[in-house]
């Protein structure tokens, strides 16, 4: 990485040392470009504003390209797989291959040979339709190179590295999953509509911007701490319980999800989809029958990984997670964030509050409905209902859960409208160790002491404005964090935001649908990040918080800023730490 950069640089700097100025209105001579002047200074078919402006400006002025003459760089013009691995052979230095290769359409002396020779060699091409164990003869310079091509030679130059959780795309295949998966989390290549069109053919201007941000890439720094964006080691087991706040006419189900030692269900056929409906009530309610006749498309399975009432693990006691959904949400789209956390060794109590889940709320709208009237604060009770069930267990010589609890250690997350209620439980008397809120309205935690803080908004909220997170997050006591999530909106910790956004969002049903639709799909919908890299980062966050805060990890090190953007380059925005005194 780091020769490929000092090359450009060197490069950059000796050609804009010969450069001259030009008249205004004038095309220069991409050959000798006047000194730090942008493409379209020679260029007539590359604007100033367009988004591969500078791009073009960065491949001229590195010796990278000169365009294709008279003038133009032809941007839109298909790169050919000479162009394409010319361009990377440049950028890479120009190195002189040891030998010639076996690609008989690669004459001696062609400008191209020594790029098409290098690659060879460097394991990055294997001809046209060849592979490293079945190498082609054919290099085929003249053919288009595909922008699934392009992407898997920059991942091969970087060594193939893997990413754990998948970016989104749709249409990837099996033997370039990888190289996008690698290339979106880099931020070098992105794709429309949760498609990357790996097939479609790679453009000039789109050529010279991977590059570009390749380049641009600092690679693996060195920096050493653990990624908790895969699942953990132990499996992981669901309980369902139900607690009924004080003056609430409606009781809340509570979801359990907990370790489970691998060895104790190798019997046992874990759940691996949970329909989307059942957060819309019992079978046969009126909101669930409404949302299956107005939008069916929008009952998905989501993907899950527990197994029902299994034995907890004997490796505890484990500290406790309690996590608290926003308005019209349900911990049931949460449930593989929520099983996630526990498969890292954690007790994670999630009550669907009455006050505010999709069912209840939904049942307002629906025909003959009617949400009944539900007292503020029984959320906060709910929550601290159910971790009191959970120290019962523990001192229950009958129950599984005996002697499996920590509870020295418990942490609390709350999504949008959860945040105000995790932030009350220090004043009901749960001793919470740190608080994490995700697009979470502004809270100021209650109780006695400086509770951790971590505050994690998306960039484009439209729901809770960020501006106001941040301003939120400034008036809170060290020891605090913020991740901003890059181009994210509100609800990307939701399992239900990719399939919302592979239905092309909520709004457009009309009805119903658009009352709540504008909430529900926000960072759900095209132009957002891809939902793969905001549950990475979201995942890892989730883990590495709770560990520092319970002590399980002696430092910060998987929470600092710079090993954030070294593993989720494109996912992370502004990051600000007030770390303990």
């Amino acid at each position: 990485m780091r020769s490929r950069r000092i090359f450009a640089a060197v490069v950059s700097a000796a050609v804009l040392a010969t450069g001259v100025a030009v008249p205004a209105g004038a095309v220069a001579d991409p050959t000798n470009p006047p000194p730090a002047a942008p493409a379209s200074a020679w260029f007539t078919d590359v604007p100033g504003d367009i988004w591969y402006s500078q791009p073009v400006t960065w491949a001229v002025a590195s010796g990278i390209t000169r365009g294709l003459g008279s003038g133009t760089f032809s941007p839109l013009v298909t790169t050919d797989r000479a162009m394409a691995l010319t361009f990377l052979w440049r950028l890479s230095g120009e190195p002189a291959p040891n030998a010639t290769t076996q690609f008989t359409d690669v004459p001696d002396g062609i400008w191209f040979d020594n790029a098409a020779h290098w690659a060879f060699e460097e394991g990055i091409t294997f001809g046209a339709g060849g592979n490293a164990q079945n190498p082609s003869t054919r290099f085929d310079p003249y053919g288009p190179m595909t922008r699934a091509q392009f992407v898997a030679i920059l991942w091969r130059l970087s060594g193939q590295p893997t990413i754990d959780v998948p970016a989104g795309f749709i249409d990837t295949t099996t033997w370039f999953v990888d190289a996008a998966d690698w290339a979106a989390n880099r931020g070098i290549a992105s794709g429309d509509a949760l498609a990357f069109s790996p097939t479609r053919p790679l453009s000039r201007a789109e050529a010279v911007t991977f590059l570009k941000r390749y380049n641009d890439d600092p690679g693996d720094e060195g920096i050493v701490a653990g990624n908790f964006s895969d699942r953990g080691n132990f499996e992981v087991g669901l309980r369902e319980i139900t607690v009924q706040a004080p003056g609430s006419p409606n009781p809340a189900l509570v979801q359990i999800y907990y370790p489970v030692d691998g060895d104790t269900v190798t019997n046992q056929t874990p759940v691996t989809n949970l329909s989307s409906a059942e957060a819309l009530g019992p079978p046969g309610s009126a909101f669930r029958n409404l949302v299956a006749s107005i939008a069916p498309a929008l009952i998905q399975n989501l993907p899950v990984n527990y197994y029902p009432d299994a034995p907890i693990s004997d490796g505890g006691p484990f500290g406790i997670v309690l996590s608290s959904h926003g308005f019209s949400g349900d911990p049931r789209y949460v449930a593989d964030h929520l099983s996630h956390l526990a498969s890292w060794g954690h007790i994670v109590v999630a009550p669907s509050h009455p006050v505010r889940n999709l069912a209840n709320i939904g049942s307002a709208f629906a025909p003959g409905g009617g949400a009944p009237t539900i007292p503020a604060g029984s959320d906060v009770a709910e929550l601290r209902l159910a971790y009191e069930e959970l120290l019962a267990w523990n001192v229950d010589e009958a129950e599984d859960f005996y002697n499996a609890v920590d509870d020295r250690h418990v942490a609390a997350e709350g999504h949008s409208a959860g945040g105000p209620a995790i932030a009350q439980l220090k004043g009901v008397g749960v001793p919470v160790d740190t608080l994490i809120g995700w697009a979470t309205v502004t809270f100021t935690p209650s109780g006695s002491g400086e509770t951790p803080v971590l505050l994690v908004p998306g960039e484009r909220d439209e729901v809770v404005e960020t501006a106001g997170i941040i301003a939120g997050f400034n008036n809170l006591p060290a020891p605090k964090q913020l991740v901003v999530i890059a181009r994210a909106g509100h609800n990307p910790v939701l399992d239900i935001c990719a399939p919302i956004r592979r239905q092309g969002g909520l709004t457009k049903y009309g009805g119903l649908l658009a009352t709540l639709g504008q909430l529900g799909e926000d960072g759900c919908l095209d132009g957002y990040l891809l939902p793969g890299l905001s549950t990475a980062l979201i995942r890892h966050l989730a883990v590495a918080q709770v560990r520092w805060a319970f002590g399980q990890d002696a430092d910060r090190a998987a929470l600092e800023e710079d090993f954030l953007r070294q593993e989720f380059r494109a996912a992370v925005g502004t990051v600000t730490t007030a770390p303990p005194d």
